[in-house]
């Protein structure tokens, strides 16, 4: 998560509930992070700290897919809230989430292809 050891250290200590949405799918979720870890809820939150929202779900797989330090193409409510620290967590979300839609397994662990 970059070489910024502020930042890590920051991460380490957040926690931070996201409300992620993708308009044309009427799909949202929440994201939690609890001391540098990731957890995913299927029900929105109701009162997010912030929310991340993506026009289409072509763009927010185009997101996924992109690998690196490119700049990350998100609306973030409330406007420009911690950024950098937000665009350093989705670059780590969407690594994880590159794994798992490469290899998807259920909740026993086997495989979904």
């Amino acid at each position: 998560m970059g070489r910024d050891k502020g930042l890590r250290q920051r991460i380490r200590e957040s926690e931070i509930v996201t409300l992620w949405i993708v308009d044309d799918w009427e799909m949202e979720w929440t994201v939690f992070l609890r001391r540098g870890r990731f957890e995913v809820e299927r029900r929105p939150d109701k009162h997010p700290d912030v929310t991340l929202s993506w026009p289409t779900a072509q763009e927010f797989f185009q997101q996924v897919d992109r690998t690196g330090e490119a700049m990350v193409q998100v609306q973030i409510q409330p406007a420009q809230t911690q950024r950098r620290f937000l665009e350093t967590l989705l670059r780590g979300f969407f690594a994880c989430l590159r794994r798992v839609l490469a290899n998807p397994v259920d909740d026993v662990g086997e495989s979904l292809v």
